[in-house]
């Protein structure tokens, strides 16, 4: 007798991508903070120190923690040319933390997306599909709600190859 029931529609992928999409909303604000009338949506650690590399960078003084300091401090060159794009955007300093949230929790949503077609192609247990989502450490790592644009990596780096071992048993 099978105790596991098996997934034919996108109907759980679906409910688990607004699930998502729901907390890191909530995340997002949690994470923010108003000022003076005006709403910060703030990133965390090292998110911080490629931000301000990336706003040297978008400013013409290079990706320098301070002018005329040479010295590579940033983890991910890869974000913080992405977040220098987003200091050339007449965005308000303030908006531009919510940007990089926002690209995070969209590349996670793509990670469960690509977790979910590669165990679906593997099995159609569901067990098997709540593992790899569970050991994909992209529920566990929401901190990346700097989220991917945490600065230090991007969304689903970390995964190990255990995703995949748990989808064909």
């Amino acid at each position: 007798m099978k105790l596991l029931w098996r997934y034919k529609n996108p109907i759980l992928l679906i409910t688990i991508l607004a699930a998502f999409g729901w907390y890191a909303a909530g995340y997002i604000r949690a994470t923010s903070f108003m000022a003076d009338g005006q709403r910060y949506y703030v990133l965390f650690d090292d998110a911080m120190v490629s931000m301000r590399y990336a706003w040297n960078l978008a400013h013409g003084n290079g990706a320098v923690w301070n002018v005329g300091e040479y010295l590579e401090g940033y983890t991910n060159p890869l974000w913080m040319l992405y977040m220098a794009f987003w200091h050339l955007l007449p965005i308000a300093a303030s908006k531009i933390s919510l940007a990089i949230q926002v690209t995070g929790a969209v590349l996670l949503g793509l990670n469960l997306v690509f977790v979910y077609k590669i165990v679906k192609h593997l099995t159609d247990d569901t067990l098997a599909l709540f593992a790899a989502f569970g050991d994909d450490r992209f529920l566990w790592s929401a901190g990346y709600l700097g989220i991917a644009g945490d600065g230090s990596q991007p969304a689903g780096a970390d995964s190990d190859a255990f995703s995949l071992d748990c989808a064909n048993p």
